[in-house]
């Protein structure tokens, strides 16, 4: 919120700031211990969210609409995820945007689409083809089949045979897509006989779907769903592996790992066009599919590995990108990969997308970077400031390096204690600037980038490690167990769409270890969530999050 000014809180702001309230509760748990216990989320009901809700609706009825990206309210996240369940309430708001998307997409899809939707000729038998549509169409809106009681409903808007069919075609489907069994993805299962849930074949499907390529599922996992074969390890697997081959599954990757990484268009803010003047739009929109090209370079078309996500030569660019980074850029290329053999630039640190998001509008920021890398990297979690503590970042003085505005740190007990997982870490990144530009020289003298990191298996690890610049400092993420086990932790939270309890640890840690043990595969890490017990049994409860 804009210190001292409340009212000055507009647009998005409120939803961020609920996002950083509710994510700062949750790291206040502390690390959970695995216990035994039963390895099962809670019963719930899943909201599909905005990306859900277009890629649903496009696929649904062949339309396509972006308007949900505006017009309905912005998620509040838990851990920068914005799936949780557990964070969404239902609004006035959320009511107006779903009731005019659907009565606008409804119309729209009885004028341009209706020979694709509507299975028959209703002129050759009206309630028939009410009957067909309804019971087809139908359990493709809802991910399921429809109860008889559901389809009566339906059909009971064509029984007027005085108005046109498309009247109640269009009544009908404008009822489906307000319906809740549209609106949520279920997560209910069927008692199991042991006192818990299992997710039926529909449910696993919607489940495999929403999670590889975030939207309904096809044709064929519905035909999974009904022969019974997603009850299998075997036959989930099998689908899922589908699933990865679709384009669908790289954009969906790209997802992921912007908010994994903090970096996620949605939540973008401007720079101070004096601080950064080759900085534009045009420039952020280029880093941004930066990101997604390097996460589907690498995990489909590369090694695949954890390890190339940080240790690479490799940067995604076109020839304006390649340009304001200051690299070198093969005579025809557009957007694709290039190598980079200097040591500047590689790998996840170097992303402009995320130098950008972990600094300031107007400068850099060493706190930002080394925080992003302690939590979002290593899944370390640091305290907050003790409330008496000052902790607005120091000004900018063209007399002093960013190094040396940053010295107190080290010398003040009071900031010390923290700061000392931070600073060294930060500093790796002195030669990006606040935009993710390159930067080299400060009041006239070379960049000092050395930085070192205290603890990277653990905050009570007193081993120190030095490195020169970010590059170095992934090739230490690279080979770091800590950091590759943290992955595979934000992978879980990310899928489950909820964070981890004491009686979930033990299945996050032997997931950690898998990933560890076969590799760092990150493909692999996919396909082994669906494996999981978690993916498919529920018990009564609440959720773990705030």
């Amino acid at each position: 919120m804009p210190l001292g000014n409340p009212g000055a809180c507009e647009g998005n702001c409120a939803s961020r700031i609920a996002s950083y309230i509710l994510g700062e509760l949750q790291r206040a748990t502390g690390t959970l211990e695995c216990s035994s216990g039963p390895t099962a989320l809670p019963r719930r009901l899943r909201p599909l969210t905005r990306r859900e809700y277009i890629a649903t609706v496009n696929d649904l009825l062949g339309l396509t609409t972006t308007n949900p990206l505006n017009d309905f309210p912005v998620e509040i996240r838990i851990d920068g995820y914005d799936n949780m369940p557990a964070a969404f309430e239902m609004t006035d708001r959320h009511i107006d945007a779903y009731l005019g998307e659907a009565e606008s997409l409804a119309a729209r899809a009885v004028i341009e689409r209706r020979s694709a939707i509507l299975p028959c000729e209703p002129a050759n038998d009206r309630e028939a083809c009410a009957r067909e549509f309804v019971e087809e169409f139908g359990q493709r809106a809802y991910r399921r089949p429809l109860a008889t009681s559901e389809v009566n409903s339906l059909l009971a808007l064509f029984a007027d045979e005085d108005e046109p069919f498309d009247i109640g075609l269009q009544d009908a489907l404008w009822a489906m897509l307000i319906s809740p069994h549209f609106l949520q993805r279920s997560e209910l299962g069927v008692p199991d006989g042991e006192g818990n849930f299992a997710l039926d074949g529909y449910e696993i499907a919607s489940a495999i779907s929403y999670l590889l390529i975030g939207s309904m599922p096809d044709d064929l996992l519905f035909a999974a769903a009904a022969n019974g074969s997603l009850q299998t390890t075997e036959g989930r697997r099998a689908q899922a592996e589908r699933l990865l081959a679709d384009p669908r599954a790289r954009e969906q990757l790209g997802i992921f790992a912007a908010q994994w990484l903090g970096a996620d268009p949605l939540l973008a803010g401007e720079k101070n066009s004096t601080a950064f003047p080759n900085f534009n739009e045009g420039i952020q929109e280029r880093q941004f599919e930066e990101l997604n090209r390097f996460l589907s370079h690498v995990v489909f078309d590369a090694s695949g590995s954890f390890a190339e996500l940080f240790d690479t030569e490799t940067v995604m660019a076109d020839p304006l990108l390649a340009a304001y980074y200051g690299v070198p850029m093969p005579a025809g290329e557009t957007f694709g990969p290039i190598q980079v053999a200097d040591g500047s630039r590689g790998g996840i640190l170097t992303l402009g997308s995320v130098l950008a998001a972990h600094a300031h509008s107007n400068d850099t920021s060493p706190v930002r970077r080394g925080v992003f890398v302690r939590r979002r990297l290593l899944c370390q979690d640091l305290p907050p400031p003790p409330p008496e503590v000052d902790n607005t970042p120091p000004g900018l003085d063209p007399t002093l390096s960013t190094r040396e505005r940053f010295a107190a740190h080290s010398t003040d007990p009071s900031c010390q204690s923290c700061h000392q997982y931070i600073d060294g870490v930060g500093f790796g990144f002195l030669k990006f600037d606040g935009a993710g530009g390159p930067i080299a020289f400060e009041g006239g003298a070379p960049i000092d980038d050395q930085g070192e990191i205290l603890g990277l298996r653990s905050l009570d690890d007193p081993e120190i490690l030095s490195f020169s610049g970010a590059t170095q400092l992934g090739d230490l993420l690279a080979g770091s167990e800590t950091a590759e086990r943290c992955l595979a932790t934000q992978v879980w939270r990310w899928s489950r769409g909820q964070l981890e309890s004491s009686e979930l640890a033990c299945e996050i840690e032997a997931l950690g270890t898998d990933f560890v043990a076969q590799g760092g595969n990150v493909q692999e890490l996919l396909l082994r969530l669906i494996e999981l017990p978690s993916f498919t049994r529920r018990h009564e409860g609440e959720e773990v999050n705030p």
